[in-house]
């Protein structure tokens, strides 16, 4: 539990910005992320983009949501552009709660560009998603 607690933290603060590249995701040229934020989601992008595709073949039906706070929250950024670039034609709503902005403004316009419902919630007086702003 404490080594998943500092590499959580060392993702947080590692703020050096990198070109993503992931699977089914045709990102712009200009656009950059956090590299703590593009590592940890690009170890687990392949898996999670198999999985609900294996899920939306038995629950054909089923909307797409994604959730995260702070971190998760951040890795709730990517992951709402990874699934509406994946799955075009679902329903998608994503809710980043205390999340830092997480790239560059080539990012926050493609992101914010993407399909589906994205909701980012802050708490006024919570200064993680402030500092790193």
């Amino acid at each position: 539990m404490l080594i998943n607690l500092v590499v959580d933290i060392l993702n947080d603060i590692d703020i050096h910005l990198v070109t993503p590249s992931l699977s089914g995701v045709t990102f712009p040229s200009d656009v950059q992320i956090m590299r703590g934020i593009n590592r940890p989601w690009s170890a687990v992008h392949d898996t999670v983009i198999a999985e609900v595709k294996s899920l939306i073949a038995k629950y054909p039906d089923y909307t797409l949501e994604a959730i995260g706070h702070s971190l998760g929250g951040a890795l709730t950024s990517i992951a709402h552009v990874a699934l509406a670039q994946n799955f075009p034609d679902k329903e998608l709503t994503s809710n980043a709660l205390a999340a830092f902005p997480i790239g560059n403004e080539a990012w926050a316009n493609f992101a914010g560009s993407q399909p589906g419902t994205f909701i980012r919630g802050n708490n006024v007086l919570d200064g993680v998603p402030v500092s790193h702003g």
